[in-house]
């Protein structure tokens, strides 16, 4: 989708070398994971438009997963009812960690990640994996925050007054990490 939107770029009126992905929940997994990607030949896919970069320049994961090799979350998912990383993955955590490791946007974490913003929920979900991500991306030089929204369940981005919340602060970042370059 990302080398779609650079070939279609000047129809759509599209900076193409200022690209930002943001995405909630599991949607947070999968920006946070392009994120953290960009130029793997691995990750690249032939899903058309081949001679235009992937790469993504900055990201907003809302409430997303980092890991998925974290012992509360294998934990959570043997006990059950949600078994939603052997769904994604097609494999428990004991029949296959490798792939698990591998679908976890933090052991991807290189010089060429793009700059990350992890905005948190209040609930009681696990996000010390994202604080862990943070610090590898900021020990490489790369822009990573966090902001936690104070009183908030998980699909707080969707209701008001978080909404606007949420908007702001997407804007605020890449109004730094995109427009400031």
């Amino acid at each position: 989708s990302v080398r779609w939107l650079r070939a279609n770029a000047k129809k759509f009126w599209i900076d193409e070398k200022q690209i930002g992905a943001v995405g909630a929940s599991s949607g947070g997994h999968l920006v946070a994971f392009l994120g953290v990607t960009n130029d793997m030949p691995k990750f690249e896919g032939d899903g058309g438009n081949e001679k235009f970069s992937s790469r993504v320049n900055s990201v907003v994961d809302i409430d997303g997963t980092a890991t998925f090799i974290d012992p509360g979350n294998i934990e959570k998912e043997i006990k059950g009812p949600w078994d939603t990383n052997t769904r994604l993955t097609g494999f428990t955590y004991a029949q296959n960690p490798e792939i698990w490791k591998e679908a976890s946007p933090i052991t991807h974490v290189n010089p060429k990640s793009a700059p990350t913003l992890f905005l948190n929920s209040s609930s009681n979900r696990p996000f010390q994996q994202r604080e862990e991500m943070a610090a590898k991306l900021n020990a490489l030089g790369i822009t990573s925050e966090i902001i936690v929204v104070p009183d908030t369940p998980h699909p707080f981005w969707l209701f008001r007054p978080w909404f606007d919340v949420t908007v702001e602060n997407i804007d605020q970042f890449f109004r730094k990490t995109l427009r400031g370059k």
